[in-house]
C-alpha cells in the first residue's frame, strides 16, 4: 500500500512541474536583453518600450485621420456654410445674440494671434541669443577641436605622422560633421510673422508692442459694441479710451523702435 507520505510527496511534485509548464516562455525582447550588460539593460528596455509607445500613438493618428477629416472638412465645413445665410441675415437685421458671438470670436482671434506672436518672438529670440554665444565661442576657439600635435607640450615628445592620421582622423571627422554645422549655422525666423523686426532686443520689443496693439482692439470690441448699443456712458468711455490709449502708445512705442 502506498503510504500517505509518499502521495504527498507525488503531489507537491507534480504542482511543482505544473508551476513551472504555466511559466511563458522569455520573448524576442528579453532574450536580447539577456545578453545586454545589465549596465545597458534598462536604457535599452526604456527606448525600446519608449518607441513600441510612439508607435502605436503615430498608427493611432494614422487610423483617425480619416474620422478627422471628415468631421472637420465635410460635417463642420457643410454645417458652417448651410449656416452663413442665416448669419449674414442675422448680422445685417443686427441680431443681439449673433452679433455678440462675432464679438466674442474676434476676443478669441485676438488672444490666439497674441500667443502665437508672443511664443514665436520668445523662440526666435532664444535662438539669436544661443547664436550670440556660440559666436562668442567659436571667437575665443572654443568650438574647434584640439588636434593631436606633431610633438607633445612640455614633455617634447614627438608623435609618428601614422599615429597622428589615426589619432586625427576621429577628431577631424567630429570637427566636420559635428562641431562645424553648429558653428556655420545661421538662423533667420521660424515663421516669418507680418510686422516682424527680427530676432534682436529691439526687434522683439517692437514686433510684441504691435501685436499687443492690434490684440488690445480686437479684445475691445465687446466693449465697444456695448457702448454703441447703450449710448453715451462716461465710465465705459474712459475703459475704453485707456485701453485703446494704450495700444496706440504700444503702436508709437513699435514704430520708434
Amino acid at each position: 500500500m502506498i503510504s500517505l507520505a509518499t502521495l504527498l510527496a507525488s503531489a507537491t511534485v507534480a504542482a511543482a512541474a505544473k508551476k513551472v509548464e504555466d511559466v511563458p516562455a522569455p520573448g524576442i525582447v528579453d532574450t536580447i536583453l539577456g545578453f545586454v550588460p545589465s549596465w545597458l539593460g534598462g536604457p535599452v528596455a526604456q527606448v525600446f518600450d519608449k518607441g513600441v509607445e510612439t508607435l502605436g500613438c503615430v498608427l493611432g493618428w494614422i487610423t483617425a485621420g480619416p474620422q478627422v477629416v471628415a468631421n472637420v472638412v465635410i460635417t463642420w465645413g457643410a454645417d458652417t456654410a448651410m449656416s452663413l445665410p442665416a448669419t449674414a441675415r442675422d448680422v445685417a437685421t443686427g441680431d443681439a445674440g449673433t452679433l455678440d458671438t462675432l464679438a466674442d470670436l474676434a476676443v478669441t482671434i485676438g488672444s490666439i494671434v497674441f500667443v502665437v506672436y508672443v511664443v514665436l518672438t520668445a523662440i526666435n529670440l532664444f535662438l539669436s541669443t544661443l547664436e550670440s554665444v556660440r559666436d562668442y565661442l567659436a571667437k575665443q576657439g572654443l568650438l574647434t577641436l584640439p588636434r593631436v600635435p606633431a610633438k607633445v607640450p612640455l614633455v617634447g615628445v614627438e608623435v609618428p605622422e601614422g599615429v597622428r592620421g589615426v589619432l586625427n582622423t576621429p577628431i577631424d571627422l567630429a570637427q566636420k560633421y559635428l562641431v562645424d554645422p553648429i558653428k556655420h549655422y545661421q538662423h533667420r525666423t521660424i515663421i516669418p510673422l507680418e510686422g516682424g523686426h527680427g530676432s534682436t532686443l529691439g526687434g522683439t520689443i517692437a514686433t510684441m508692442a504691435s501685436a499687443t496693439a492690434a490684440c488690445l482692439f480686437l479684445a475691445s470690441t465687446p466693449d465697444l459694441l456695448a457702448l454703441a448699443r447703450g449710448g453715451a456712458d462716461k465710465a465705459a468711455a474712459e475703459a475704453i479710451a485707456w485701453t485703446l490709449g494704450t495700444a496706440l502708445g504700444l503702436k508709437y512705442v513699435a514704430a520708434r523702435a
